[in-house]
C-alpha cells in the first residue's frame, strides 16, 4: 500500500505551503556525523551515519534527512526523512519515514513514526506509535511501499536523564529507549544507554554512546542481544553574534 508514503509527503508539502504565509526563511540548522559499531551473535559491522537538519519555518517546517552506510559490506542500510513540528522550544511533534534494507537477502522494512517529544532541563522523553511494513524480492528497496498483510503497529518510547559539568563543557546522559532516529527495536526490546560528551564550543560537540539492546523482557527471559557503540560530532549552525 503506497498511500502511506505518498500521504506523508503530501502532509509535508501541505505544511510547507501553509508556512509560506508566515516566517518563510530557509536555514541550514546543523549536521551530525557518527561512526558506530554493532555487535551481536550474527552481526559485527561498522557503519557511518550522517544527518542534516533544515528549516523553512521556525515552527512548522523543520526537516531532517539522514542515511547510514555499512562500511563492512559497502552497502546502504538505512535512510530517513523527518518533519519536526516545534510547538515551543521544549515540546515537539515528530513524524518520520524510515527505510531499512538488506540487499543480499532482498528484504526491506518501511516505518512511519509519529511521536511527541519533550526536552526539559534534565529529563528528555518521547512517546508515540510506529507503523512497520516488510517488503521482499524486487520491492525491497521501495521506501513508499507498505504491505498491509505484513504490517505491525508498535508503541515507541524513550526516556533519559542528563547532567552537565565544568561550566557545561562536559555532559552525560543515561536512559532507555526502543527506537532512535535511524532504527526501531522489536516489541519487547529495550536499549539502556549511556552517553558522554564534550562541548568544544557553543556550536560543536563531540560525544560517545554505548547502547545495549536487551530482548526477552516480555517473556521473562531477558538477555543481551546486541551492543552498539557510537562516536559522533554534532554541529549547529548558530547565528553570529
Amino acid at each position: 500500500m503506497k498511500s502511506w508514503g505518498k500521504g506523508l509527503f503530501i502532509f509535508l508539502l501541505g505544511i510547507l505551503s501553509f508556512s509560506a504565509q508566515g516566517e518563510w526563511k530557509f536555514r541550514y540548522q546543523g549536521a551530525d556525523f557518527i561512526y558506530l559499531y554493532r555487535s551481536s551473535a550474527i552481526l559485527e559491522n561498522g557503519y557511518f551515519q550522517v544527518a542534516n537538519q533544515l528549516s523553512f519555518h521556525p515552527r512548522w517546517v523543520n526537516l531532517e534527512l539522514g542515511l547510514e552506510v555499512d562500511f563492512t559490506d559497502q552497502e546502504l542500510r538505512r535512510y530517513f526523512l523527518e518533519e519536526r513540528l516545534k510547538i515551543n522550544p521544549r515540546n515537539q511533534v515528530v513524524v518520520r519515514l524510515n527505510h531499512l534494507e538488506y540487499p543480499d537477502w532482498e528484504v526491506g522494512v518501511n516505518i512511519i513514526n509519529l511521536y511527541y517529544q519533550q526536552v526539559l532541563a534534565h529529563l528528555n522523553w518521547a512517546l508515540g506509535l510506529s507503523y512497520h511494513s516488510e517488503n521482499f524480492t524486487e520491492y525491497y528497496s521501495d521506501p513508499f511501499l507498505f504491505n498491509s498483510r505484513l504490517s505491525q503497529l508498535r508503541v515507541i518510547y524513550s526516556v533519559s536523564y542528563a547532567r552537565s559539568f565544568l561550566n557545561d563543557k562536559l555532559f552525560f546522559r543515561v536512559g532507555g529507549e526502543n527506537f532512535t532516529r535511524f532504527e526501531n527495536y522489536g516489541y519487547d526490546h529495550l536499549g539502556p544507554f549511556i552517553q558522554l560528551g564534550w562541548n568544544v564550543n557553543c556550536s560543536t560537540s563531540i560525544w560517545a554512546k554505548a547502547d545495549f539492546r536487551i530482548v526477552g523482557i516480555g517473556n521473562g527471559l531477558p538477555h543481551l542481544e546486541r551492543e552498539t557503540y557510537f562516536l559522533g560530532v554534532s554541529w549547529k549552525n548558530l547565528p553570529r553574534k
